[in-house]
């Protein structure tokens, strides 16, 4: 029964954050891309939004995905190791929670500036209304940037996100 507890969790928690990122994926590509709705772009049949889409899609996944294995790590260390109860539970769930919010945040703030780098790199043409016209050339070139920066990028952040935000404790229970 423990550890059904400690895995539910852990589905729980990645389900609840895979819906977060799908939707934050879409404010913020929209957000860079100056549109309101980048579902109208893909469902009108942009294959460039659907390419930048899905490179902001898999960044922050590629991000998220550190968070979470911290955030699991944490909930192992505490909850497979000890007899359940919950304060503890509830501690290390509290965490991976505030920990991932802290990972899409950041995630999000480096698409963007991603986005913006690129958009700063090549200053004769608007790429965001490139990509709004369909050019999948500049969709698949700034999806690249910003896939390799999330790579790059998605250890430190793990890293970053533990300094800030130690992992609960037995004793802190």
């Amino acid at each position: 029964l423990h550890l059904l507890m400690v895995g539910s969790a852990k589905v729980l928690l990645s389900l609840a954050v895979g819906m977060g990122l799908a939707f934050a994926a879409f404010l913020v590509v929209g957000r860079f891309l100056r549109w309101r709705d980048i579902r109208e772009e893909v469902l009108r049949g942009n294959v460039a939004a659907g390419v930048l889409f899905a490179a902001s899609l898999i960044a922050l996944g590629l991000l998220i995905q550190h968070s979470l294995m911290a955030s699991f790590a944490a909930f192992d260390a505490l909850l497979l190791v000890n007899a359940f109860d919950w304060p503890l539970f509830v501690s290390a769930s509290y965490y991976a929670v505030v920990h991932t919010a802290l990972a899409l945040g950041v995630g999000a703030v480096a698409i963007t500036s991603a986005g913006i780098l690129f958009d700063l790199a090549t200053p004769n043409v608007d790429d965001f209304e490139e990509v709004h016209k369909g050019n999948v050339a500049i969709a698949i070139a700034i999806g690249s940037v910003i896939l390799v920066l999330a790579i790059v990028l998605a250890p430190a952040l793990s890293t970053l996100l533990d300094g800030i935000l130690p992992s609960p404790s037995q004793s802190g229970s």
